[in-house]
């Protein structure tokens, strides 16, 4: 299990950062926005916890992989259908500028799919996927 320190305490979920884990793979995404090899992690807990503490953090493997299709997946499907909508007015119109009619499409596609995830995101309906802590040491 990896184990993370405590960095925020926000009622019941509590904010940790951890060294990158093999779980990861080839990603690296946590070295190339922070040029560290740590992420930070939004978890769970119905352990008490304060700033500072080392605390042991689960994540199932089937949540970490819908979490990551959801993640990736929305903002995709919206990507593709602002493509076939761009390209369907592009030639519905016959405007000059197609491409750009295109783009600003696939811009609002997937700006609409990265909403969607916002708006779900608020009302906690991603709760199930935060990961847990399991224990402190």
């Amino acid at each position: 299990m990896p184990y993370g320190i405590v960095k925020e305490v926000k009622g019941n979920t509590v904010v940790v950062t951890m060294e990158r884990q093999d779980m990861c793979g080839d990603c690296h995404a946590c070295e190339m926005m922070s040029g560290k090899k740590d992420c930070t992690l939004t978890c769970q807990t119905k352990i008490p916890c304060k700033v500072g503490d080392q605390v042991e953090v689960s994540l199932t493997t089937d949540y970490f992989l819908k979490a990551t299709y959801l993640i990736y997946g929305v903002p995709l499907v919206g990507f593709l259908l602002g493509l076939g909508v761009g390209i369907g007015l592009s030639n519905i119109l016959s405007v000059v500028y197609e491409d750009l009619l295109v783009a600003l499409c696939i811009i609002v596609g997937t700006a609409l799919g990265v909403l969607y995830i916002k708006l779900k995101d608020k009302k906690a309906t991603y709760t199930k996927f935060f990961p847990h802590i399991v224990g402190k040491l």
